[in-house]
C-alpha cells in the first residue's frame, strides 16, 4: 500500500474517532493562523505578496496544504478614532479539522513615503505607495481580538461586519491570500484620496463578495462614518475596479495551486522515502534512499529557516 493511500485512510479513520468523541479534538496551530493561543508570542508584520507566498508553500506530512480547509467566516470593518481615522480588517478563519477553533488576523494599508507629506494632491510615484500588511492576533476570541487591537490602534470603534453563513461557499485562507494580492496590484500607487485604507477594506470586501456567490451578509453599524476621512468623503472602489480584481483572480488563483501540487508531490516524495529508510530491512536501499534524501532535507531546513 502506497503512502498516500495510508496517509488517506489515517486521517478517514482519525476524523471518524474524533466524530464519536473518542478522540480529543486537535489543537494544532499554523503558522500566522495561531487556533490554540490567546495571543502569538511574537507578532510578525508581514507583506501580503510575501502572506500569499508563505501559504502556498507549507505543506503538512501527507501533502496537503491545510490552509485551504481553514475558511473565512467573518470579516469586521474598524476605523481608529483619532487622527487620520484609520481602516482596518479583522479576518476570522475556522480550523481545518475542528470548526470550532477559530483564528483571526488584522489585514491593513498604510503608506511607505521616504519624505515629505502626504497630501491630497500627493503624486503617485515610486516613493509614495501602498503597503498592504497582515498580522497574525490568534484565538479569535472577542476578549483577545480586543486585546490585540488596543495594544495596536489604542482608540477604535466596529464599523461594519461581512459575514460568510453558507459553509459549501466560503472562502478558503489560500483563496483569501490570493484577494488580498490582487487587490495590493490594483492600483499599486498610493493616493490619500485614491486608494487608501478607506478604499482597500471596501475593494477586499466586495470583491469577495462577487467572487464567491454573494453568499456574503453584511451588517453596517456606523455607515456615516465607514470611508470618510473626518466630514471629506474618500474614494471607494468602482464597480471596475472590483470587475478587474475578480477577473484576474482566478488565473492567479490556479498558478498558485500549481505552486501547492508541486510543493505537495514533493513532500509526498520526501515522506515516501523516509518510509523507506524506516521500514526496509535492506542496507543498501537504506543507503541510497538516504542519500536521495538529503537534498530534500536541506530545502526543508532553509525553507523552515527562512519562514522562521
Amino acid at each position: 500500500m502506497s503512502f498516500k493511500v495510508r496517509a488517506s485512510i489515517s486521517r478517514l479513520v482519525t476524523n471518524y474517532l474524533r466524530r464519536l468523541g473518542i478522540l480529543e479534538p486537535p489543537t494544532e496551530d499554523l503558522p500566522i493562523l495561531w487556533f490554540d493561543h490567546k495571543s502569538p508570542t511574537t507578532r510578525q508584520l508581514m507583506s501580503v505578496d510575501v502572506y500569499k507566498k508563505y501559504l502556498s508553500e507549507r505543506i503538512d506530512g501527507d501533502g496537503k496544504n491545510n490552509y485551504m480547509e481553514c475558511f473565512l467566516y467573518r470579516i469586521d470593518h474598524y476605523k481608529c478614532s483619532q487622527t487620520a481615522e484609520h481602516e482596518f480588517l479583522v479576518l476570522h478563519f475556522t480550523h481545518w479539522d475542528s470548526p470550532a477553533a477559530t483564528a483571526a488576523i488584522c489585514v491593513d494599508r498604510s503608506v511607505r513615503q521616504s519624505s515629505g507629506i502626504l497630501t491630497p494632491s500627493s503624486s503617485a510615484s515610486s516613493e509614495n505607495y501602498a503597503i498592504d500588511m497582515i498580522e497574525p492576533i490568534g484565538c479569535a476570541s472577542n476578549l483577545n481580538i480586543k486585546s490585540c487591537l488596543t495594544e495596536k490602534f489604542k482608540t477604535f470603534k466596529h464599523i461594519s461586519s461581512l459575514s460568510f453563513r453558507n459553509q459549501s461557499t466560503r472562502p478558503s485562507a489560500l483563496h483569501v491570500a490570493v484577494l488580498l494580492f490582487q487587490v495590493n496590484q490594483h492600483p499599486i500607487n498610493y493616493h490619500l484620496l485614491g486608494a487608501p485604507c478607506y478604499w482597500f477594506g471596501h475593494a477586499v470586501c466586495q470583491s469577495l463578495q462577487t467572487l464567491f456567490g454573494q453568499e456574503g451578509e453584511e451588517e453596517v453599524f456606523k455607515s456615516h462614518t465607514r470611508g470618510q476621512f473626518g466630514p471629506i468623503p474618500v474614494f471607494k472602489p468602482s464597480q471596475d475596479d472590483v470587475n478587474v480584481i475578480c477577473d484576474g483572480f482566478w488565473d492567479a488563483y490556479e498558478q498558485t495551486m500549481k505552486v501547492v501540487e508541486a510543493r505537495g508531490l514533493r513532500r509526498l516524495e520526501e515522506c515516501e522515502k523516509f518510509s523507506l529508510i524506516n521500514d526496509t530491512a535492506c542496507p543498501e536501499l537504506q543507503m541510497q534512499a538516504e542519500l536521495e534524501l538529503e537534498p530534500l532535507k536541506a530545502q526543508f531546513t532553509a525553507s523552515k529557516d527562512t519562514a522562521a
